[in-house]
């Protein structure tokens, strides 16, 4: 039985979304492996109360990490959220080597999308990154359709030249693309963009 250590930035018993999908994959691993999961601090004591109400039995250990309140007094609530998951991913590497956590695999696994690499191949273990999904540019003529206005056509545009930046710029994506093991992809998109070779692609949905 091999230990993963698991990297899921939203987990909650108690909600859908990539909150619930953290939670069932955390569960789905712990069948067949110790799982040590790492997730923000505030769902610790969701995951917690779930599992002492239903008395689950979970071979999985659950460690809160967050950013100092310095360095996240700009987040407010989805305002800010992609930038800091980037940096949680980021700081979180040497947060786990300081606990001294033994494991086997590392597995980055949700809130994420193709445009955010993983920086879990610096601890020098095995990766599996994902599931990672890709969302296509909004078509312009979505915005002559409907009721947008110019601020939410200039907003899509820079989201879109902030994605290409990473896509093509970003030296950690460059990195994160050659040193993991596997990227679990949940469209066929994913691979278009990313250029990964074959043998790394496991891909949900085409």
């Amino acid at each position: 039985m091999k230990t993963i250590l698991v990297t899921a930035y939203a987990i909650n018993p108690y909600k859908g979304s990539e909150d619930g999908t953290g939670w069932n994959y955390v569960c789905q691993i712990a069948r067949y492996n110790n799982v040590i999961a790492i997730t923000r601090e505030n769902n610790i004591p969701e995951i917690k109360k779930y599992i002492e109400e239903n008395k689950i039995e979970i071979k999985a250990q659950f460690i809160g990490f967050d950013l100092p309140k310095w360095a996240r007094f700009w987040k407010r609530g989805g305002n800010g959220a992609m930038l800091y998951f980037y940096l949680w991913q980021f700081c979180i590497v040497p947060f786990i080597k300081a606990q001294k956590l033994r494991f086997d695999i590392a597995h980055n696994l949700n809130f994420h999308t193709d445009w955010v690499p993983t920086f879990l191949w610096r601890l020098k273990k095995p990766v599996v990154w994902g599931p990672v999904g890709h969302h296509p540019k909004v078509p312009s003529g979505y915005y002559n359709n409907t009721n947008s206005t110019i601020v939410d056509k200039v907003k899509n545009q820079l989201i879109w030249l902030v994605k290409l930046f990473f896509w093509n710029v970003d030296p950690f994506m460059f990195l994160a693309k050659r040193k993991v093991a596997k990227v679990v992809c949940i469209n066929k998109e994913v691979e278009d963009v990313l250029h990964l070779p074959e043998s790394k692609l496991f891909v949900f949905f085409l």
